[in-house]
């Protein structure tokens, strides 16, 4: 066996097989996931249903910093 076929064996033992295309694919689904547990955290208040325009309005002041929160760690992942 020559050098140059025992160089090319060595080559391709050590050679990966994963595709760029699988490990795109999977850290799109992690950073999906991940997103997908940071929109299950925000709570919902409870809303009465006889509630005001007013009303609302106050609720979802209220629940600003939520929204902030997932925006901020939105862009960050």
């Amino acid at each position: 066996m020559a050098i140059s076929e025992v160089l090319t064996m060595a080559t391709n033992a050590f050679t990966p097989r994963i595709k760029i295309e699988h490990v795109i694919s999977f850290s799109d689904s992690v950073f999906a996931f991940a997103i997908t547990l940071m929109a299950l955290s925000i709570n919902i208040p409870d809303l009465t249903p006889n509630l005001t325009q007013t009303q609302l309005i106050q609720k979802l002041i209220y629940m600003c910093p939520q929204f902030e929160i997932y925006l901020i760690s939105f862009f960050v992942i």
